[in-house]
């Protein structure tokens, strides 16, 4: 019995591949908005901004970080603190502007891929049948995404969400 339990196993690990290689393409969303990057350094990758707001107050990292209906990423990072232990640095600058940002491509979600292989296992596999054709038409053709990043007083980006969107194009003609 422990037998086939090992196997099925082994079997929904071998079926759980495609829609996570797939899920793996684009770039990673937090390479494209990194800690400290600087106003210039997003215009590469992200190009110009649609819209630069000077925020009537300046808001708190911290506030970015406590409140989940917004969906935020905070950018922060890893260290390791005096006694070992790993800790996580939020930084403590306060947001000062926000641009948005239009960006056209495949943009790997922070689980996207974690996310695949969970439901694979779960399901022993059979979820495959439709997560493979789900992320092939996700993953096919660059899709517009809308970055809001918040700046610090020095311009360094210090916050951002991503939203998938669709937008509208507007003609001279109208």
């Amino acid at each position: 019995m422990a037998a086939r339990i090992v196997v099925l196993a082994l079997a929904a690990n071998c079926l759980c591949g495609c829609s996570a290689l797939i899920l793996a393409s684009g770039e990673n969303e937090r390479y494209l908005v990194p800690q400290g990057a600087t106003y210039s350094d997003l215009i590469k990758t992200l190009g110009e901004p649609l819209k630069i707001e000077e925020l009537s107050q300046p808001i708190p990292v911290t506030k970015f970080r406590i409140d989940p209906a917004v969906k935020l990423q905070v950018t922060g990072k890893w260290s390791v603190g005096e006694n070992g232990q790993s800790k996580y640095e939020v930084p403590t600058n306060q947001a000062t502007e926000k641009a948005y940002y239009r960006y056209i491509g495949t943009v790997q979600g922070e689980h996207d891929v974690g996310e695949a292989v969970s439901v694979n296992l779960m399901t022993f596999g059979l979820a495959e049948l439709f997560l493979a054709p789900a992320a092939m038409s996700e993953r096919s053709s660059d899709q517009p995404h809308l970055f809001t990043v918040w700046f610090d007083q020095d311009r360094l980006a210090i916050a951002y969400k991503r939203e998938r969107v669709r937008f509208v194009e507007s003609s001279a003609d109208e």
